[in-house]
């Protein structure tokens, strides 16, 4: 069975994919730019308390970067030659901008040695870039199946899933129960799950929600049944259980994490992210009806690669030079709405130079 492949002319967006990458690109800023807001995690106050709801929402701002990736490209015919071109591009540009981000963090730590600029650029370099080219070596395989069958892709979805997020969770609360210490019993079947398992990478779960675009691409006929109030049920049940789940590793294990970035993990976030996807997609003639900022929201989706890199950038510059300041709310939110504008501006003026221009998309 083959998919129906759609072949897009420059001028003929998918607008509401547009938007969708708009919003994640700016709570992706939001969560960056988080240590302008005063928040207490182990001492949570009223105020503290919706802050701490409110950031769930954040966790899905990667996520949806993936689903509409996934979307976009299972929609598309696939140039082979091609595609591992832009993979290889992708790939060399975000090692440069990590590189670049390592020597400055460096050189503002006064610790510039060859040691100083690999930890950087390992371990706070751009993960994003580097779970995407991940993805995109393999995509061809996922695409082939798709060509061949989609049921193959679902049962390839659904194992993926649960080599990510169902050995995660049972290795992760089997732990949490025993203070950190897995029981002998289960021990040795963890150990042998962990020899298996083929997506055993630290970001092996962005592939259950890459895949799970695509699935929207490839079942739209059957996606277009879903109610929407059924979704909308699924919205608020899961933003409300990734919350409480939080507060629960909090209050019963003692766990003080990162909320945005452990939740990109969580089964409740892959619900929520989901949901909305798939909400958006059915009101997507709304979107086709609304016309306001209809031009900057396109010139944001085609920079967010872009916007990503320079923002990361900036935000880095302003936590070392020690700029940052509290602020309520509703600040922060026109900071972080700020430096995702100014990054626009540089992305668009570094597109001006001469084989440059194309570097920064990734569509």
């Amino acid at each position: 069975m083959k998919i129906d492949k759609v072949n897009k002319s420059k001028t003929d967006r998918l607008i509401w994919i547009d938007i969708l990458e708009t919003f994640a690109m700016l709570l992706v800023v939001i969560y960056h730019t988080s240590a302008f807001v005063s928040f207490n995690v182990s001492d949570l106050t009223s105020r503290d308390i919706v802050i701490f709801f409110c950031r769930g929402i954040l966790s899905t701002g990667v996520p949806l970067f993936f689903m509409c990736n996934g979307y976009l490209l299972f929609r598309k015919d696939l140039n082979v030659k091609r595609h591992y071109f832009r993979t290889i591009k992708i790939f060399i540009i975000g090692v440069i901008w990590a590189f670049i981000n390592a020597l400055l963090t460096s050189l503002e730590k006064e610790n510039l040695t060859l040691s100083s600029v690999r930890k950087e650029l390992v371990e706070h370099g751009f993960w994003f870039i580097y779970a995407l080219t991940c993805i995109y070596l393999v995509f061809p395989l996922f695409y082939f199946c798709c060509e061949h069958s989609k049921s193959l892709l679902l049962y390839l979805l659904v194992g993926i899933f649960c080599f990510t997020f169902v050995v995660d969770y049972f290795e992760l609360y089997i732990s949490y129960a025993n203070r950190g210490i897995v029981p002998r019993i289960i021990s040795p079947i963890l150990q042998i799950v962990s020899y298996i398992n083929p997506f055993k990478s630290l970001y092996a779960y962005t592939f259950v929600y890459f895949l799970a675009g695509g699935m929207v691409a490839c079942y739209e006929t059957y996606i277009k049944m879903f109610k929407t109030w059924t979704l909308l049920i699924t919205l608020v049940a899961s933003f409300l259980f990734l919350n409480i789940e939080s507060l629960f590793k909090l209050f019963v294990f003692n766990i003080v994490g990162d909320q945005v970035w452990d939740g990109y993990k969580s089964i409740f976030t892959i619900l929520f992210t989901c949901s909305f996807f798939i909400l958006a997609h059915k009101q997507q003639q709304v979107f086709l009806n609304g016309s306001l900022f209809k031009g900057l929201i396109v010139t944001i989706s085609n920079n967010t690669l872009g916007i990503y890199i320079i923002s990361t950038l900036l935000i880095g510059f302003i936590e070392n030079k020690q700029m940052v300041i509290m602020v309520p709310v509703l600040l922060h939110l026109i900071i972080a709405t700020t430096i995702m504008m100014v990054s626009l501006e540089i992305s668009l003026l570094i597109r001006k130079i001469p084989y440059i221009k194309k570097v920064l998309e990734y569509r």
